[in-house]
């Protein structure tokens, strides 16, 4: 199983604090979630990091693949949206 570094960026061109989180895999994989954190403060890189990957856990329990998107699929849930860009492998 892949270990992950996380990164955390603070995006400073919005009036609430706003994170990103890189997870980046020695494997090569990545994925990165953009969050905000509920805190008085300034929360701590751990605080970030927990609420990044409590937003991850509750995507995967969902299991709808994002939800939206799943209705503009219609007979055809794997087919993508006009929206959706398709990278090359």
């Amino acid at each position: 199983m892949a270990k992950f570094e996380a990164i955390v960026t603070r995006h400073t061109d919005t009036p609430l604090p706003r994170y990103r989180v890189d997870f980046i895999g020695d494997d090569g994989d990545s994925v990165s979630v953009e969050c905000s954190v509920r805190a008085g403060h300034d929360p701590s890189r751990e605080q970030v990091v927990d609420e990044a990957r409590h937003l991850l856990r509750r995507i995967a329990d969902d299991g709808t693949g994002g939800g939206t998107d799943a209705a503009a699929h219609g007979d055809n849930p794997g087919a993508p949206t006009e929206s959706e860009q398709l990278l090359p492998f």
